[in-house]
């Protein structure tokens, strides 16, 4: 559904622009999408375009995208998941989340 909104509702408004503009466009994405509700579907392709519009933004300043955002407020995460579920093996979930999820640096910059 998400990919829909994306393809016949917000496409036609972005194509052409550039995406820097990204605050401008995620006002009209959301205006033009008002009428089908504010949450939901409309919402989540509007969300999956503007993570891209980030990825293009910091990449055409050469800029982590943390840093546009006013920068990193930890050196660290604890990473976080939904959906462990059991596996064939039995294996419960927290042992699935340790054995995959050490806690690891975040990547500051390039």
């Amino acid at each position: 559904m998400a990919q829909a909104v994306v393809e016949y509702a917000l496409k036609p408004l972005l194509i052409g622009r550039s995406a820097l503009d990204h605050e401008v466009l995620w006002e009209e994405m959301y205006n033009h999408t008002r009428p089908y509700g504010q949450k939901g579907v409309a919402l989540f392709g509007i969300a999956a375009i503007d993570i891209a519009l980030w990825d293009l933004f910091g990449k055409a300043l050469g800029q982590p995208i943390h840093r546009l955002m006013g920068g990193a407020f930890r050196r660290e995460i604890r990473p976080y998941a939904t959906g462990f579920y059991r596996r064939r093996t039995g294996a419960t979930p927290r042992a699935s989340w340790k054995r995959r999820c050490a806690i690891r640096p975040m990547v500051t910059g390039r």
